[in-house]
């Protein structure tokens, strides 16, 4: 009976032995269990944020570069229609310089016209007043020898007569020379007048001319270079926008 008590004893607490034991180890497991499962909910937590933080941080990369992007554009607009405001403004100046030089030499050419006739006629003037005061001066010297030759002798007035038309024809010839020579010098001066009238019209159209095609071309220039830059911009920002979009 003692056997068997202790044997029920005995088994008894084994069995509580047991029951402690699996309860301990169910215990530990549910611990190591729950352990894991809190160290996954820590570090998928941790994966979020990191993931999160790194889409943050490329949605503000993307946001910041378009916004350099479009600031870069709107600059380069504004400097392009800066860039065509100033050139117009050079062209319209540039314009009216000529148009002013082109008055000033127009009037200056019609002033030193009118100053070359004025000069013409007032030379043709004296001319004639020195010819009709030599004619008068002549016509009382000659009235002055015929008083004087009516009181002397045949001889003296044939010796001052003879004397008087080799004068006149002396001072005959002498005037058509120097008509001649003032016609000749009037007529020189006319020519020259003219080619030098000539040559600076000549002058000034061919500036004119050399002007234009110049700002022509400059304008060209610059009309190609800056639609090249946009074609080159729109080629290198387009697969950016793209991408923003």
């Amino acid at each position: 009976v003692k056997i068997q008590a202790r044997w029920r004893s005995h088994a008894a607490q084994m069995a509580i032995l047991e029951y402690i034991a699996a309860t301990r180890i169910q215990a530990q497991w549910r611990c190591f269990v729950a352990q894991e499962r809190y160290m996954i909910y820590i570090l998928v937590t941790k994966i979020q944020a990191h993931w999160r933080r790194h889409a943050a941080q490329q949605k503000y990369l993307t946001y910041t570069s378009a916004t350099k992007i479009q600031a870069q554009w709107r600059c380069f607009v504004s400097q392009e229609q800066y860039l065509i405001y100033v050139l117009a403004r050079k062209i319209q100046a540039r314009w009216r310089c000529h148009t002013a030089r082109q008055k000033y030499l127009h009037e200056t050419s019609a002033t030193k016209i009118q100053a070359q006739w004025r000069g013409f006629l007032a030379r043709e003037e004296y001319l004639r007043y020195m010819a009709a005061t030599r004619i008068q001066a002549r016509w009382r010297c000659h009235g002055a020898l015929e008083d004087y030759l009516q009181n002397t002798s045949a001889t003296k007035i044939q010796a001052h007569w003879r004397g008087f038309l080799a004068q006149e024809q002396y001072l005959l010839h002498t005037s058509a020379t120097m008509i001649q020579s003032h016609w000749r010098g009037f007529l020189a001066q006319e020519q020259y007048l003219l080619f030098k009238s000539a040559t600076k019209i000549q002058s000034c159209w061919r500036s004119y001319t050399a002007q234009v095609h110049m700002l022509i071309s400059i304008v060209n220039v610059i009309v190609i270079q800056s639609l090249w830059r946009r074609r080159v911009a729109v080629k290198l920002y387009k697969p950016l926008l793209h991408r923003i979009k």
